[in-house]
């Protein structure tokens, strides 16, 4: 798979049945104005991969859009029998990626694009991506074997964040102010995405971890009290959702249809917008962890199940 992109969980879990090996390629430049520059080595990489490699079958990660157009010009010039399987995250529907030149057309060139949820392809079909060509395959979840945490006197609610604009931190920020023996450990780089003033204005609960090792952030997960998602997008699948499944722990999620749908049987739902639904939500789970947690570990089950029937639905379909 080809991803411009960091560490993500999903490409991780999915490469062992799918049988391909993950090219990350992240940003080099932390500058907007320097993207063009960026594109361009990740451009010369990918094709250099290609090349070497050879493969039959080629996963890219969507967005960005360009990964797309180079796929399908090494095919056209190098390789004619590639397979190509595009799997477009939601982001792939921001203008700025589904708009870019070609992207629509070319999706429809492939032989499979991959989404997350139905939502997702409902929309990429309106905007005219054919429907026989797109696929559903959810969030697999995995096995954890993160260490033990240390005893902690007060529970924890885990929030992983990207400080993206679907992300209502100040709300849980003042969700937190309504439980002051909760904490609240809000994962991702903030620096630059919050204020300087609000962050000297947290309350002692809150704490802004950073960016966390992929060993670290496990272990968070894995003895969290509760995981908490929250979207103000319909379409968003949330990959903590899964994280939490795969870990067997109770988790607060934003009240979506796509979410619902996905997760119903495990989570309790909240206002994403209600600080105090939030906080009702988190008091729910603490009160009935044990619940929780089994409720996660039989979910977790049958997504597996949900799942393998999926992949074999594409595998059949793309002959791949």
């Amino acid at each position: 798979m080809i991803a411009w992109i960091g560490y993500q969980r999903r490409a991780d879990t999915m490469k062992q049945y799918w049988a391909y090996d993950i090219l990350h390629l992240p940003n080099r430049f932390k500058k907007k104005s320097a993207r063009p520059l960026d594109y361009l080595i990740k451009s010369f990489k990918t094709i250099k991969t290609l090349l070497a490699g050879s493969p039959e079958v080629l996963w890219v990660q969507l967005p960005p859009s360009p990964v797309l157009h180079i796929a399908l010009a090494y095919k056209f010039i190098f390789n004619r029998r590639l397979k190509i399987i595009a799997d477009a995250h939601n982001s792939l529907l921001r203008k700025q990626w589904i708009g870019f030149p070609g992207t629509v057309s070319l999706l429809n060139r492939i032989d499979a694009v991959v989404v997350h949820n139905f939502k997702v392809k409902e929309e990429l079909a309106i905007l005219g991506v054919k429907e026989t060509n797109i696929f559903i395959l959810e969030d697999l979840p995995c096995d954890f074997s993160a260490a033990a945490a240390t005893e902690r006197e007060t529970p924890y609610v885990l929030f992983p964040c990207s400080f993206d604009i679907d992300e209502p931190i100040e709300i849980v920020i003042n969700a937190a102010r309504e439980m002051p023996d909760v904490d609240f450990l809000i994962t991702g780089k903030h620096q630059g995405k919050l204020s300087e003033e609000l962050v000297a204005s947290l309350p002692a609960n809150i704490k802004l971890t950073g960016f966390l090792s992929k060993a670290t952030f496990e272990q968070l997960l894995c003895n969290a009290n509760v995981v908490l998602g929250l979207t103000t997008r319909d379409n968003v699948q949330l990959s903590v959702a899964n994280e939490a499944v795969s870990a067997g722990r109770p988790m607060a999620l934003s009240n979506t249809t796509v979410l619902r749908s996905l997760f119903s049987e495990a989570a309790v739902f909240v206002d994403t917008m209600n600080p105090l639904s939030i906080k009702a939500g988190v008091a729910q789970l603490i009160a009935n962890q044990e619940i929780y947690k089994e409720k996660s570990a039989l979910l977790k089950a049958k997504r597996i199940t949900r799942w393998k029937g999926q992949a074999q639905l594409l595998r059949t379909a793309a002959t791949i």
